[in-house]
């Protein structure tokens, strides 16, 4: 039996390798392995993936986006996740809570009144969602091809 950490979610796989693709038994291949996880593995995320990569913006602001939706961006609970020291996890902006992706893109006061001036500027009436994939779903459609 082989399991795998997809997501943070163990995926127990069991089956044969003719059960995964191969061509006769005991046949294996990464590319296999990989379609047969990708199926089985779930991802709250898979719809809001599909309309990022469709997106016609630079590549680096969709990969940033993508980064920031999966939660690998360097902030500092995740450089501490990963085992860097640091002083502080507090976010740099406010210094009362921990640094997250959630935090510094959405619940910083700091950062909201950034977001506020910004949308003003560009005209934009925008109801900030508390969880970044609704954030990013609702200034995706609200916004014209």
């Amino acid at each position: 039996m082989l399991r795998l950490h997809i997501s943070g979610k163990v995926v127990k796989v069991t089956e044969r390798c003719t059960d995964v693709g191969g061509e006769e038994a005991g046949s294996y291949t990464v590319s296999l392995a990989y379609e047969f996880l990708a199926k089985r593995a779930s991802n709250p995320h898979q719809e809001v993936f599909k309309s990022l990569w469709k997106i016609k913006a630079f590549p680096n602001i969709i990969i940033t986006t993508w980064k920031v939706l999966l939660g690998r961006v360097p902030t500092r609970t995740c450089l501490r996740r990963r085992g860097i020291m640091l002083n502080t996890v507090l976010c740099a902006f406010c210094q009362t809570k921990e640094e997250s992706c959630q935090h510094i893109f959405l619940e910083c006061p700091f950062v909201q009144k950034v977001w506020t001036l910004c949308f003003k500027w560009i005209g934009i009436t925008f109801v900030q969602h508390n969880e970044l994939s609704k954030h990013f779903e609702s200034f995706f459609f609200a916004t014209p091809e």
